[in-house]
């Protein structure tokens, strides 16, 4: 499992705002083995989207909501919460 936060918010002395910077990443086959410690490995390290969380609103006001892939075992059905 991997988490990967972003830094959503930027900070100066009087000011606090919401970065608004679009950032698009695979759903499938997030290929992070440029990236590892261990450059000796040839295991590629491929990741799959399996839930994110998104702020909507202001640094004042708003909520977060989640979206989570579920698996039901023996099923082979999939959904997104």
């Amino acid at each position: 499992m991997l988490v990967i936060h972003l830094k959503r918010f930027s900070f100066s002395r009087s000011m606090k705002h919401k970065l608004e910077t679009f950032v698009n990443f695979p759903i499938r086959d997030f290929d992070l083995t440029n990236y590892i410690a261990n450059k000796n490995s040839t295991q590629r390290q491929l990741y799959e989207l399996y839930a994110l969380t998104n702020h909507y609103g202001g640094m004042g006001s708003g909520h977060y909501t989640a979206h989570i892939k579920v698996s039901i075992e023996g099923t082979g059905n999939r959904c997104i919460i």
